[in-house]
């Protein structure tokens, strides 16, 4: 994951699923200067920890934005097509991950990249490795990078 954001130098990061904030810090840490990260999480009274902690105070930290809300239902509109790398990493309950795979799918821009967390992982997280495998028919692309619980997939330029 990491890997490719120094490879294809994003300006805008999306992260479904801040949770204390770990891989948001390591976007910021690994992403060019000007690089925007937008994490987002449930608001605080749904969560049993800080959202973001890991990366309050931290270098790199001025480059994200923390929004909360439940990505079922938030309005992600504004950055439709403007994502160069959108991360799947929020609710791993196979409805909530099709719903995240379909609004990472609208924020990524055509080219840019699209990885889900916690693929092919445990039954816990069976819901991520349901849909991504149900994706992979209609995106031939999407691929798991060995060694790792991540999929992966380069947006098309057009898709239906």
């Amino acid at each position: 994951m990491l890997f490719r954001s120094k490879v294809i130098k994003p300006k805008l990061v999306f992260e479904l699923g801040t949770f204390i904030g770990r891989t948001t810090r390591l976007f910021a840490i690994n992403s060019p200067r000007d690089c925007q990260i937008i994490t987002i999480d449930l608001e605080f009274e749904h969560v049993e920890c800080e959202v973001g902690e890991a990366f309050k105070g931290m270098p790199g930290s001025d480059k994200i934005k923390q929004l909360y809300g439940d990505s079922r239902s938030f309005d992600f509109s504004p950055w439709y097509g403007l994502c160069d790398f959108v991360w799947v990493d929020a609710c791993h309950d196979y409805d909530c991950v099709v719903s995240d795979t379909q609004n990472a799918l609208k924020l990524c821009r055509p080219g840019g990249w699209i990885a889900w967390h916690d693929y092919r992982h445990t039954a816990w997280w069976a819901g991520v490795t349901r849909c991504v495998r149900q994706s992979h028919r209609k995106y031939p692309g999407l691929s798991h990078v060995r060694g790792t619980t991540i999929a992966l997939l380069k947006k098309p330029q057009t898709y239906d």
